[in-house]
């Protein structure tokens, strides 16, 4: 029941903002605290992580479809795009 919820909830931890028209987006995955080792390895199995800061982690060339797998594991708050449009 429990991996049932964290699949039927992941697709709503991704921020709206984050294009899904693209072959690959560079998003910002949001932990509830700062990623160890395991954390990065994993989201580095869907894209390339280019930094932490914090419990922020860049991920880089994610597919559009990857997003809900990024989102689904308990310790991801939210998924981001990296750049805010009209941002930094």
């Amino acid at each position: 029941a429990w991996e049932i919820g964290l699949f039927l909830l992941a697709p709503g931890k991704v921020d709206p903002a984050v294009p899904r028209d693209r072959r690959r987006v560079d998003v910002v995955a949001v932990l509830r605290f700062p990623p160890e080792r395991f954390h990065v390895e994993q989201f580095q199995k869907l894209g390339r992580v280019s930094g932490t800061r914090g419990p922020l982690v860049e991920v880089r060339g994610v597919r559009p479809q990857d997003l809900p797998a990024l989102a689904r594991p308990h310790w991801v708050v939210r998924v981001e795009p990296l750049h805010k449009e009209g941002g930094s």
